[in-house]
């Protein structure tokens, strides 16, 4: 089993494709390609952490064809854009409101929609991974030691893996620290 991370899908959001630039046409291939891209490196027996904002403003019947359609075993950590998602929680295995401590392959982390400033055990090393800013937005926090923006906009409209992570994890430990003047 692998293990996979994602944010800020924003299925069915038309207006994402200019606020974000995203390179798509039109809504319909923006979907097809992120569910394609999903579904190349996401296996039906592997984990994905979705860390919010899966659809925006989407009929339901579509976002559960759409959920349905993504590979692997999801958990959703909600963002501010998932009011159709909190009405369908069968969809996913797990659900969960705000920031989520969790390890993998034994890994301690904190996940979230939002980036924060500061989490348990930050300055032990313990990693945070989080969505919400599209990388278009609020460079700095892409520019956090031991954090990472696990959305679309921020990883070529796919989901990281595990191993991508720990690698960007890696590489923001020789950032400076905004936050505390490092």
């Amino acid at each position: 089993m692998n293990v996979f991370l994602v944010s800020d899908q924003h299925f069915q959001h038309i207006n994402v494709l200019k606020h974000c630039k995203r390179p798509f046409s039109c809504i319909e291939e923006h979907d097809e390609t992120l569910i394609q891209n999903h579904n190349s490196v996401v296996k039906p027996g592997d984990l994905v952490y979705m860390l919010g904002d899966i659809a925006f403003r989407c009929d339901e019947t579509i976002f559960k064809r759409i959920v349905r359609r993504l590979n692997g075993n999801k958990i959703i950590i909600f963002g501010n854009h998932d009011k159709v998602a909190r009405k369908n929680f069968d969809l996913f295995s797990e659900c969960y409101e705000g920031i989520r401590e969790t390890k993998i392959f034994g890994f301690p982390i904190v996940l979230s929609h939002y980036p924060l400033l500061s989490w348990n055990a930050r300055f032990h090393q313990r990693p945070h991974a989080f969505g919400h800013v599209h990388s278009c937005s609020w460079k700095q926090v892409n520019h956090q030691p031991n954090s990472y923006d696990v959305g679309v906009d921020n990883n070529l409209y796919m989901p990281v893996s595990f191993e991508e992570l720990q690698i960007k994890l890696e590489e923001s430990k020789n950032l400076p620290d905004l936050c505390f003047g490092g």
